[in-house]
């Protein structure tokens, strides 16, 4: 579980904000834009299978720069365990557009991004880093249906995951596999209720 824990950040904050060549925005930055997601995780074992519920909240708290001056928006991440006897995790990132990249700053004074999380405009087949865009689909989740979603999907050594992209709204669904020796994590996170401006 701790693993998967250690993944839920990365995963949440492969977001982007931005816009394609034809305008469509898929992450609208504004201050006081929040995405509400409800979240599984099942953790399987030879012997055991567990599962953890709860929620994400990711909200625009503010425009600001980092401390080399490159202007960045900042976001924060809580997310909330309906086991009460696990802590609730906070984590804050500063996200920077460009007119060809969705940057990923973990720190102010962070001078490297750590993740290139989109790179526009989206369209099948684009690579970058360990990403892949695999096409277009309509995707329904508790917020509602939404239509020609991009399905965006990162694979790296150890994780496997799925990020659909609605336009002019950002995330609305994540799958997560990982494989830790004999464990394997799964995780989803689907989108309940967002506000944006």
């Amino acid at each position: 579980m701790k693993k998967l824990l250690l993944l839920i950040p990365l995963v949440v904050l492969i977001v982007g904000c931005g816009s394609d060549e034809e305008g469509t925005v898929f992450y609208p930055l504004s201050v006081g834009n929040e995405w509400n997601y409800n979240m599984s995780m099942t953790r399987t074992t030879p012997t055991d299978t567990t599962v953890e519920t709860g929620s994400d909240k990711l909200e625009i708290t503010a425009e600001t720069t980092l401390d080399n001056g490159t202007a960045v928006f900042e976001w924060v991440l809580t997310i909330t365990f309906d086991d009460t006897l696990m802590p609730d995790i906070i984590d804050t990132s500063y996200i920077e557009e460009t007119e060809d990249y969705i940057l990923q700053y973990d720190a102010k004074a962070d001078t490297v991004p750590s993740d290139t999380m989109l790179a526009l405009p989206l369209e099948t087949g684009k690579t970058w880093a360990d990403y892949e865009v695999m096409g277009q689909e309509d995707v329904t989740v508790p917020a509602g249906t939404f239509n020609d979603c991009w399905e965006v999907r990162e694979v790296d050594d150890e994780f496997t995951l799925y990020v659909y992209w609605a336009p002019d709204v950002g995330a609305v669904r994540l799958n997560d596999n990982a494989v830790d020796a004999d464990t394997t994590y799964e995780m989803l996170m689907e989108l309940e209720t967002y506000t944006v401006q």
